[in-house]
C-alpha cells in the first residue's frame, strides 16, 4: 500500500525516505513532543484542503482541548449552563482556523456557552503572573506592565 498523501507531504517536511523511519526519527528525537509539533501547521493546512488523515489529527486535537476545558470547568465546580469567558491562545489556535472551528463546533454541540476573549498578555506571561499569585505574592504595577509587554518568540 503507498503512503497516504499526509505521509508522503511529512516525509518529504522531516527529509526522510521512508514512512518506517519517521517512528525512529519520533522516538529518538530529545524533545518527540516538539519534533511532532513542528508539522502542527503543515497537517493543519492538509486538514483545511479536506486530506482524511489531517482531519483525524485536527478532530482530535480539537476534541483534547474540549476536554482540557471541560475539565477545568468541573474542577472548578462550574455548571456546564454558565456562560464562561476563554481564551484561545497559541499560533496553531490564533494563527489557523481549522482546530479553533472545530474545538468551537464541539464546544457548541455540548450546550457549552462560550465567550471568546483576546488574551491581554502571552500564555507565558500569564503563567507567571498566575504562579505569582499562587504563592501570595503580589507584583507590583512595574511588573504587571513588564509582563503585558513581553513578546514570546
Amino acid at each position: 500500500m503507498p503512503p497516504s498523501r499526509l505521509t508522503e507531504k511529512l516525509l518529504t517536511f522531516y527529509g526522510i525516505g521512508q514512512p518506517k523511519s519517521l517512528i525512529t526519527v519520533v522516538y529518538s528525537s530529545v524533545n518527540p513532543v516538539r519534533l511532532i509539533a513542528s508539522c502542527a501547521r503543515l497537517v493543519c493546512e492538509m486538514a483545511e484542503h479536506g486530506d482524511p488523515e489531517a482531519l483525524a489529527i485536527v478532530d482530535d486535537a480539537a476534541q483534547a482541548l474540549l476536554n482540557m476545558a471541560l475539565e477545568a470547568i468541573r474542577y472548578f465546580g462550574g455548571e456546564m449552563s454558565q456562560q464562561y469567558n476563554i481564551s484561545l491562545a497559541g499560533s496553531i489556535l490564533t494563527e489557523i482556523d481549522i482546530v479553533a472551528r472545530k474545538f468551537k463546533e464541539k464546544a457548541a454541540g455540548l450546550g457549552l456557552q462560550l465567550q471568546y476573549i483576546t488574551p491581554r498578555m502571552e500564555t507565558a506571561a500569564a503563567a507567571v503572573l498566575y504562579s505569582f499569585q499562587q504563592a501570595g505574592i503580589e507584583p507590583g504595577e512595574k511588573v504587571r506592565q513588564q509582563l503585558q509587554e513581553l513578546k514570546v518568540g
